[in-house]
């Protein structure tokens, strides 16, 4: 983040550079909330797809009083070079009144993990707390981009092979067991009473 000297605005900016970090570009603000509105952005994590895209989260409190922040999101397909409109991620401000966040002034940064199909953002949310517990858990969300590659086998296929091919090995075990009993059952000698006694004559 960066805090201008004449405007004391709070953004998130991001610096290019092409020359392997030899010289480098302005900084350019990519979090788009109403300069005007002086509302502040913090704590920006960043994460690069294999594919180049530069995913960025942060928080912000635009449009929220009383330290209350909303988790959001942007990118770039171009190095940098443009970005897109924020996405606000969480679906319900974090309340930074309760929890470790607010009970130990120790802030949580959202995270995020990019891949060429998604992003996965993750933050410390208080929506599960109160005065008295004072909760604090971990949410997540994805930013999908295209659907997931296919899998290398056909994983139904898989299944059905797995558990046609367990109940034959469960068939042949019974089998066997069966016949096993059989044998025994066929070799075993026939009972034999107890003699009865002959009288003396």
């Amino acid at each position: 983040p960066e805090t201008s000297d004449t405007t004391g605005l709070a953004d998130i900016v991001f610096q290019r550079s092409t020359d392997g970090g030899q010289t480098w570009s302005e900084p350019v603000a990519i979090d788009d909330d109403d300069p005007d509105r002086h509302f502040t952005s913090f704590y920006p994590q960043l994460a690069v797809a294999p594919n180049g895209r530069i995913d960025v989260v942060w928080q912000d409190n635009r449009e929220l009083t009383d330290y209350r922040f909303n988790v959001r999101y942007t990118y770039s397909t171009d190095g940098g070079a443009t970005w897109a409109p924020n996405v606000q991620i969480n679906d319900r401000p974090v309340d930074f009144n309760l929890g470790v966040s607010f009970n130990s002034d120790l802030r949580y940064a959202p995270g995020v993990a990019s891949a060429n199909e998604y992003a996965a953002i993750g933050w410390a949310d208080t929506r599960l707390g109160d005065d008295l517990t004072q909760t604090q858990d971990n949410f997540g969300a994805i930013a999908q981009f295209s659907p997931l590659p296919p899998t290398t086998a056909n994983t139904v296929l898989a299944i059905v092979a797995a558990v046609f091919g367990g109940l034959v090995a469960a068939g042949i075990v019974l089998l066997v067991f069966l016949r096993m009993r059989r044998r025994q059952e066929g070799s075993e000698s026939p009972r034999v009473g107890a003699p009865e006694g002959v009288g003396a004559r």
